[in-house]
């Protein structure tokens, strides 16, 4: 396999006989696993399970094994096993397994070095992007795609547009002086594209948009970044700025409990002033949160929200905090922790489009992936659901 977890042989043997949706067992050197929807289930109970190793099928229905930390004396025999029948599905007698450390749990070493060859970095330049990202609670990656990569994405969004009635995806309407609204994509006026607007959810159908979102590049920067594995939750495609009030996104879309989040926003464009560009408080991920009636970040109203930016801004006042503007070219990507403290600035030229993709990310533990888990490489994958007004 290409990422070097196992065998090359064990790849291609296993293509084609069993596919992410199926259900089977297992077995490596006598300890048996259950494999469902393309990730482990940990929570198996009548057979043997080693919570701290996991293993996963990928897109192209080649085997990945991450976190196994027992050795073996040997590689260990492995053998798929159907999970009705009990019969081995190998079409070999069984393969051999040839493990290397994880990218989750690694050596500092082997990790960053993994992690810096994907990206094209020094070792070095990597952790000096890590420390800058734990010191300042952002990262602006510049041309972290090809200005050709973005054309090609903006020309699809226009093409999604003209064929929005065969797209799962929902739209949310913004206007800063009423309501939002939400509308399934087919039922949206083609007028509504040039005026401010969301597409809401296009990672959970769109292997265009999961191309940019969860690819190994990005993916493996995030990993590395919070040590954990990333599943998407949440994409947002936009044509204009986003206006929306200064945030904490743990204010709207607090992770779950254990977990933590972490946010991409990729310029699809170059961003002008008038467009109603980013703004955001470099270091204001270290303030103390508010938190409310129940001990948590969620604003469940809008006097949470006017108390809780009050709570920043005083403290902001105190350690001397100020606002940055992110004008980014197109390919540019801007990373931030799920504290930061960001909103869009006022569009004050209404013909200036921002096109973006923002994409929110949940962060896991190896053992700690939910059911609803569907791997896409070694560093990632996403959070299957019904999109958004579904």
């Amino acid at each position: 396999m290409k990422d070097g977890w196992i065998d090359v042989a064990t790849s291609e043997a296993i293509h084609g006989w069993f596919s992410p949706g199926d259900v089977a067992l297992l077995d490596v050197g006598g300890r048996v696993f259950e494999i469902r929807n393309g990730c482990h289930r940990p929570d198996l109970k009548e057979f043997q399970i080693n919570e701290n190793s996991g293993f996963c099928l990928s897109r192209d229905n080649s085997l990945e094994i991450f976190d196994f930390i027992d050795s073996f004396d040997e590689a260990p025999l492995v053998k798929l096993i159907d999970f009705k029948t009990n019969t081995v599905l190998n079409p070999k007698a069984g393969l051999r397994l040839t493990h290397k450390p994880s990218i989750f749990r690694p050596s500092p070493d082997v990790g960053l070095a993994e992690v810096a060859k994907i990206l094209g970095l020094s070792v070095e330049d990597l952790k000096v992007l890590i420390t800058s990202f734990r010191e300042n609670g952002y990262l602006i990656l510049p041309d972290f795609y090809s200005v050709g990569e973005m054309n090609v994405y903006s020309d699809y969004i226009d093409h999604l547009w003209e064929k929005r009635k065969h797209v799962q995806a929902s739209v949310d309407i913004i206007d800063p002086d009423s309501s939002q609204q939400c509308i399934l994509f087919e039922d949206a006026d083609i007028s509504q594209k040039t005026k401010p607007y969301k597409l809401n959810d296009l990672f959970l159908t769109d292997e265009v948009t999961r191309s940019l979102s969860l690819s190994r590049k990005i993916s493996s920067l995030l990993s590395c970044i919070t040590g954990s594995i990333v599943a998407q939750c949440n994409s947002l495609n936009f044509e204009y700025g986003s206006q929306q009030p200064y945030h904490f996104d743990t204010f709207y879309m607090p992770p779950p409990p254990g977990s933590q989040l972490i946010v991409s926003s990729l310029c699809i464009e170059d961003v002008t002033e008038e467009a109603g560009p980013l703004s955001y408080w470099p270091q204001s991920h270290k303030v103390t949160p508010w938190l409310n009636s129940q001990g948590t970040t969620h604003c469940f109203t809008s006097d949470d929200h006017k108390s809780a930016v009050k709570h920043f801004s005083e403290i902001a006042r105190c350690e001397k905090l100020s606002p940055q503007t992110f004008l980014g070219k197109a390919g540019d990507l801007f990373i931030w922790h799920q504290q930061l403290f960001h909103g869009g600035l006022p569009i004050k030229d209404k013909s200036k489009t921002r096109k973006s993709l923002v994409s929110h990310y949940h962060c896991y533990a190896a053992q700690d992936l939910p059911d609803s888990f569907v791997a896409v490489n070694s560093y990632s994958g996403y959070l299957s659901r019904m999109p958004k007004g579904f």
